[in-house]
């Protein structure tokens, strides 16, 4: 029964939507769009106004709109358009008629003129350079000067289409072997339709033919391939007359079938007398539509519907309050189940604020977090718009989007932007612009650049002593302008970047391996936590980690000038080399460095071995230990409801499919190297932040050299040499630099969260908890587009 009432459900709502695209088509004024109160006080209106009574009977009222309301209305309105379908057809035709008899009508004189020439000069509408046939033994030579007379020669009037024209005269003069005359003139008024489509094109042919033993032919050729074809009498003026006639009462007609079309569709949408409107009535069907897939979710037993709903615990309360108050719910009750693992993983709500919605969204874009896990958008919210401020750092760069931010917060807290509008889609991440402005400038005072330009706020900390510099202090945030003017500028903030993303790296990726050990433990499988976690932990600490201490203890320590620090690539590659011998690359002592070569080598090697065997042997070890029972039949568990026996079954039957030993290796194998590649290869992708960073700064002082240096230079007067540069140089700056560098600084900051650091720990396998609410149905103008709203399930009701 339920499938019958949905399929009823869709039928009606297709037969709606034809209505909506009938009334758009015949451009009837629609019905300003209706609020959830308002449809429902008209669905009430309706009922009482049927019924006489009070009492909202779901069944009965669909029954009754479906077949005196949607069906009536549908059928009316097909069988008129049905009918102005066949009406302006024959409009149609009738118009080419007169196009054509008024276009014959004025070559018939030449024609007159072509037939009292002798028969061997008519050329016939065909070159004789086109016809390459053979000569025939019945055309006239040009020496007979025997005439044919005119009231002898039948007339044919026929219309076709100026690509199709050429085809036809060819083949009507070889159908009879030149004994015709074709005479063609082009329809140059438009033909317009009753529903308005314009016909251009065409091209009327006048056929003269002498005597009747070709009639038949010609005529079957012309029927088959022309638009329309008709014998004239000799003397067609009545008939023009008549056509002209005729068409003035079809297009009255057509007309009047129109009219009538547009005042039913007037009072199926906009609703007069205060009676049901196709909005409402397309509101009740889907609203019936989602009740019914939702009640064939449920289990029904006799007259009671039993069904399980995920609801979130704060609203716990309100929903059985609401249930309770249902006049049409009979001892209602709401028995709180415990999620079981036999059960489907439960929806995830999220609450988010206008702060965190972005990050949010970025995630969900990789995938919904399952229920109870870790959500790397409250980490999202930090590392996103610092990664974006370290590849993107420039003061007034960054300035220049925190003041977007800042607009955007104040029209949209006065209400000035339009939802719908450019700036009202940005609106909604306003809070985001605003993070990354913030953390652009904080990058830029760190690495002290403006726009290509250093700012000295305080004073410089070296000194120029003899031919060497002495740094007299510690400069008191980020860069010393000093190293703005120095020969190894570049090559400095090379390596300072260099590192800084090597750090970054190390700890984004080391707080994901440690969330995976997080989510482990709260789901309690501590399997996953010994046997793969702690590996993982240990191979981290023991290759990234390494260097990201080397870094650290190198920027920490004095070195002398005679003995530099060694290369720190060169440190950890000695450590996979050479792990036994005489190390070549020292920071501490001989013992001490060896010892740490040995300690770090074999850590690497044990961590590789433990994440690639352990697992595997604790899934073979605990499944040979797990009793073994023979497969019974499905029976009843008194402890489970109907609903839950099924969920239960399921699950058992999808853990009966066991993997095998072979297989469980060779995930684990996979697994295995694609930790210990991806490690190293997910190190060096944070190499990102260095090179889109260093990009930035060149970028900026190349487009300033470029652009200011060459008017500053010039020799014309500062107020029309500067004003010019300063102009160029923001177009590039918003444009280029802000625009462009901005969107590329975006992406790669969504690469290293999505592949980098969730990657690690996030599964993404959850679906979003959404709430069964009529209300959304009008949400959106939904009522107004043509298409399905139920396309996707409805998660939350079983």
């Amino acid at each position: 029964y339920m499938g019958m009432l949905l399929n009823r459900c869709d039928e009606c709502e297709n037969k709606i939507q034809a209505l909506e695209k009938a009334a758009k088509k015949y451009k009837v004024p629609a019905q300003p769009i209706l609020n959830y109160e308002e449809i429902n006080l008209q669905l009430l209106g309706y009922s009482n106004q049927v019924y006489q009574s009070d009492k909202f009977n779901y069944n009965s009222l669909f029954e009754k709109i479906e077949g005196e309301f949607i069906h009536e209305a549908f059928s009316r309105v097909t069988d008129e358009e049905t009918k102005l379908e066949k009406l302006n057809e024959d409009y149609l035709r009738n118009l080419q008629l007169v196009r054509a008899l008024e276009v014959a009508e004025k070559i018939f004189p030449a024609a007159e003129n072509v037939l009292q020439e002798p028969a061997g000069d008519r050329a016939g509408g065909i070159d004789e350079e086109d016809d390459k046939s053979e000569p025939r033994d019945d055309y006239k030579s040009k020496d007979q000067k025997e005439d044919i007379p005119l009231i002898s020669t039948r007339k044919a009037l026929a219309i076709v289409h100026r690509d199709a024209a050429h085809a036809l005269e060819r083949m009507l003069f070889r159908s009879v072997r030149g004994n015709i005359v074709i005479m063609s003139a082009d329809i140059q008024k438009p033909i317009i339709g009753a529903d308005g489509q314009k016909e251009f094109d065409k091209i009327i042919f006048l056929v003269f033919k002498e005597g009747d033993q070709s009639r038949g032919r010609l005529e079957k050729i012309c029927r088959t391939h022309a638009d329309m074809y008709m014998e004239l009498p000799l003397n067609f003026q009545p008939v023009l007359e008549k056509s002209k006639n005729s068409l003035k009462g079809k297009e009255k007609t057509v007309n009047l079938t129109k009219q009538k079309i547009i005042d039913m569709l007037t009072n199926i949408v906009v609703s007069p007398n205060n009676s049901l409107s196709l909005d409402s009535a397309l509101f009740f069907v889907r609203k019936m539509k989602m009740m019914q897939q939702n009640l064939a979710k449920m289990h029904f037993r006799i007259d009671l519907y039993e069904g399980l709903f995920w609801c979130n615990v704060k609203d716990r309360d309100d929903v059985l309050k609401m249930i309770k108050s249902s006049p049409l719910a009979k001892k209602p009750s709401l028995l709180e189940v415990p999620i079981r693992e036999e059960f489907p993983p439960p929806p995830t709500l999220v609450r988010t604020n206008d702060f965190l919605a972005p990050y949010q969204a970025i995630v969900n874009t990789y995938g919904v977090p399952i229920y109870r896990e870790v959500n790397p958008a409250l980490f999202t919210a930090v590392t996103f718009p610092f990664m974006f401020g370290v590849m993107f750092g420039d003061v007034l760069h960054g300035i220049l989007i925190l003041f977007c931010g800042i607009y955007l917060l104040w029209a949209h807290k006065k209400s000035l932007l339009q939802t719908q509008s450019l700036l009202g889609f940005f609106s909604q991440y306003r809070y985001l612009l605003v993070m990354l402005g913030i953390f652009s400038v904080f990058c830029g005072l760190i690495y002290n650049e403006m726009a290509s330009i250093t700012l000295p706020i305080f004073k410089g900390c070296f000194r120029k002593v003899g031919n060497s510099d002495v740094q007299e202090c510690v400069y008191p945030i980020g860069m010393d302008p000093t190293w703005s003017v120095s020969t190894n500028e570049l090559v400095y903030f090379n390596s300072y970047k260099m590192k800084l993303a090597t750090l970054i790296a190390f700890l984004h990726i080391f707080l994901g391996v440690i969330l995976k050990g997080f989510n482990s433990i709260y789901f309690k499988k501590l399997s996953i936590f010994f046997c793969e976690v702690i590996p993982e932990v240990i191979f981290t600490l023991s290759v990234i980690g390494y260097l990201a201490f080397l870094i650290v203890y190198k920027w920490v320590s004095s070195w002398p000038v005679n003995n530099p620090p060694p290369s720190l690539l060169s440190m950890v590659f000695q450590v996979f080399l050479n792990p036994l011998s005489k190390p070549e690359f020292t920071m501490f002592s001989m013992d001490t460095q060896k010892t740490i070569n040995t300690v770090l080598f074999l850590c690497a090697v044990i961590s590789i071995l433990w994440l690639l065997l352990a697992h595997p042997l604790f899934t073979i070890i605990t499944r040979e230990r797990r009793p073994n029972h023979p497969e019974q039949r499905h029976e009843f568990d008194p402890k489970y409801t109907p609903i839950e026996q099924i969920w239960v079954h399921n699950m058992k039957k999808k853990e009966s499919l066991e993997e095998s030993v072979g297989e469980i290796f060779l995930h684990q194998i996979i697994h295995t190297i694609e930790f210990g590649l991806g490690t190293l290869s997910n190190s060096a992708s944070y190499l990102r932040l260095w090179a889109l960073s260093l990009a930035h700064c060149q970028l900026s002082k190349v487009f300033f050299q470029l652009v200011v240096f060459p008017f500053i230079n010039s020799n014309s007067p500062a107020v029309y040499s500067i004003f010019p540069a300063v102009i160029a140089l923001a177009c590039i700056t918003f444009g280029i630099l802000v625009g462009i560098d901005a969107l590329e600084c975006f992406l790669h900051a969504l690469r290293l969260h999505w592949v980098e650091f969730q990657g690690k720990f996030f599964k993404g396998e959850g679906y979003i908890f959404q709430t069964l609410s009529f209300r959304s149905i009008c949400e959106e103008d939904s009522l107004r587009k043509f298409h399905s709203h139920f396309a996707q399930p409805i998660p939350i009701l079983y």
